[in-house]
């Protein structure tokens, strides 16, 4: 049984076997797992080189819009895109490499600004002693989660961390002696970092821009990890990988403790940015918002997530739209997104940067030089072709039988 591929996290291993919900809700997420999979999105790793390179990019246009003079209304957004983009990258890692559709982590995103808020106010606690106390407290709420996805999958899986996501905002909205209920907390005093203050939304902008960039250089070594590889054979295949030794609760428990961790990290700033926790900001819509920002940008791509918190974020303020329009156009974009480029915005800027290097011809340009026409085949090496096929099929056969025997 050719199991060997599978401990590095190879999805191509046996793909005869591939497990299949059968239960009756499986038929709601087969969109999502055609919009995970579609395309020629990248499997999950790209090169350090490509990684690279997209940060200092990044980078580079982050500090040149912080200079030009912009608004200091932009700024704010600024800062809200890349909270926004620390969670949604957190979820997309759960979703494109784990299968998992997280609607749970607006409510971590909550426990981290109530921690915040909390340790703040009542302890006077400075920034990285609150940083590293709401990371530990959502990682590990988020931690239990692992254990509902051992035990439901597919529709019923979002459908039960929905109702989790309605439990944490009850908590928020009745637990009086530390939340202060419906009324909130109110964080008037500045965040300290090694006794430098940071007060202004300027100073958030870059700090949050730094946290933003080691959380994706994290994830891209999480995706190249074991536990990424592990991830990803369990999402192709729970029933193979299980049967290679593969512990799914371990691995789903790390994940989530990580992403746990880094939607606490993005509720810590957004706390210091509004200056104001209330419960109704940690609502169910909050965790479905960040879900529409994963599936827009893409989640298939390193900054496919930021880019989906810019076109939420920003494109209501340029236009002045209000709340009720705003939310209306951005439900029309994510549907034809969807259904028309399923990669999200990352996906029909490479499909539009593609066609342009088609058109010009710039791609024979910058691509590697075309390879001559092989040379026809022998009958003979076209029979042992064949037969290898032949004798590969066979083993996808035989794999799927003794999988089904077990």
């Amino acid at each position: 049984m050719p199991t060997g591929n599978l401990r590095r996290g190879n999805a191509d291993v046996a793909p005869a076997v591939r497990s299949r919900d059968s239960g009756p809700g499986s038929s709601l997420l087969t969109s999502l797992n055609r919009i995970r999979r579609g395309g020629s999105a990248p499997s999950g790793e790209t090169s350090w080189g490509a990684t690279i390179a997209q940060l200092v990019v990044l980078t580079m246009v982050a500090v040149v819009f912080a200079a030009s003079g912009v608004p200091a209304q932009y700024i704010t957004l600024g800062v809200t895109v890349f909270i926004y983009a620390i969670l949604a990258s957190a979820i997309a890692l759960l979703y494109h490499d784990g299968g998992l559709l997280s609607v749970a982590h607006g409510g971590l995103w909550g426990i981290g600004a109530y921690a915040a808020a909390v340790l703040v106010t009542k302890y006077n606690w400075q920034l990285v002693p609150v940083i590293l106390a709401a990371a530990l407290a959502a990682g590990i709420v988020g931690m239990s989660l692992a254990s509902i996805s051992t035990r439901v999958a597919g529709s019923y899986f979002i459908i039960i961390l929905f109702a989790v996501s309605e439990v944490i905002y009850g908590v928020m909205i009745n637990w009086n002696a530390v939340t202060n209920g419906a009324e909130g907390i109110v964080l008037a005093t500045p965040a300290s970092l090694f006794g430098y203050q940071i007060s202004s939304n300027m100073q958030w902008y870059y700090v949050s821009l730094i946290t933003l960039l080691l959380v994706l250089l994290l994830l891209q070594v999480i995706k190249r990890s074991q536990l990424g590889q592990h991830l990803r054979a369990i999402r192709d295949s729970r029933p193979l990988a299980m049967s290679v030794g593969i512990s799914v609760a371990r691995v789903h428990m790390a994940s989530f403790a990580i992403t746990g961790a880094m939607a606490g990290i993005s509720g810590v700033y957004w706390a210091y940015l509004e200056k104001y926790v209330v419960p109704s900001q940690f609502s169910a819509t909050a965790s479905i918002s960040f879900v529409v920002v994963v599936l827009l940008g893409g989640s298939a791509y390193l900054l496919g997530p930021l880019l989906g918190a810019v076109v939420v974020i920003f494109l209501p303020s340029l236009l002045h739209l209000s709340p009720l329009l705003a939310d209306a156009l951005i439900g029309v974009i994510f549907i034809a997104v969807i259904l028309l480029f399923p990669e999200g915005v990352v996906g029909l800027v490479t499909w539009s940067l593609r066609l342009l290097m088609a058109r010009t011809g710039i791609g024979r340009w910058l691509g590697p030089p075309a390879s001559k026409t092989p040379a026809s085949k022998t009958p003979a090496s076209a029979a042992r072709d064949t037969q290898e096929a032949i004798r590969r099929a066979d083993e996808g056969r035989q794999a799927e039988e003794e999988l089904r025997e077990t």
